[in-house]
């Protein structure tokens, strides 16, 4: 990084009037945690630190291609180096990086696009979950003959291992979990579903009312389908 910021910086001198090694005037380098430096005319600087600490000073730009920055801080000098990155803007002795306007305008676009991806999230998964309540509302039972009955070994081969490292095949209490796939229609209706027999180890039926039970209830099947739970223990 030294040596591009070297390269850049004598670019940036070339381009100066008269050869004076100065930065642009008005340019303003932040960081992302409130540290601000502003370039004035005459190598004037301002330098903010936090939302309240403002100091003003000079900078200059030493022969090996540093920017040295002097302000008074509480009556004494002190002293800042920071190198220029073309890509970036300048970074500190400490590593902190103070991004230029460009560079600054691209970092905020990947967090507010980080924040999107995480709003978006949080939205579809509570709309999943609406329209997993709305259909089990609204749905009088189902019929675990609605999903086709697969073989262990034939969900073994689509979904190890590239969805799962290992394939559960029994419940809590292990016990079998029958598992039904429409692996041919993956697009069409009732295509997911797996049930545990509960604690006796014994299905208590082919067909569900979807809800809650009372989880002292434990030889009740567990029974999943499609994305959300048809019967299942309530919890608190």
């Amino acid at each position: 990084m030294r040596g591009t910021a070297m390269v850049a910086l004598a670019v940036l001198v070339a381009a100066g009037c008269s050869g004076d090694r100065s930065l642009p005037t008005g340019e303003v380098y932040r960081s992302i945690d409130h540290f601000e430096l502003a370039v004035r005319p005459d190598h004037q600087v301002e330098l903010k630190e936090g939302k309240n600490s403002r100091y003003l000073g000079s900078y200059s730009i030493e022969d090996d291609g540093r920017m040295r920055v002097v302000v008074e801080v509480l009556g004494t000098q002190k002293v800042l180096y920071f190198e220029q990155d073309p890509e970036v803007g300048l970074v500190t002795e400490e590593g902190r990086l103070l991004y230029n306007p460009k560079a600054k305008a691209h970092v905020d676009n990947l967090r507010a696009q980080a924040q999107t991806m995480a709003v978006l999230r949080t939205a579809g998964t509570a709309m999943i979950a609406w329209v997993a309540d709305a259909v089990g509302a609204a749905a009088p039972g189902y019929d675990v003959d609605l999903w086709p009955l697969t073989p262990t070994a034939e969900i073994r081969r689509v979904l190890v291992p590239t969805f799962l490292a290992t394939l559960p095949t029994d419940d809590g209490w292990g016990h079998p979990l029958e598992y039904r796939l429409r692996i041919d229609d993956p697009l069409g209706e009732y295509v997911m579903f797996v049930r545990s027999p509960g604690s006796d180890g014994e299905f208590d039926s082919d067909s569900y009312q979807s809800g809650a039970y009372d989880p002292d209830e434990t030889t009740r099947d567990i029974v999943w389908g499609d994305g959300y739970f048809i019967s299942w223990p309530e919890r608190p």
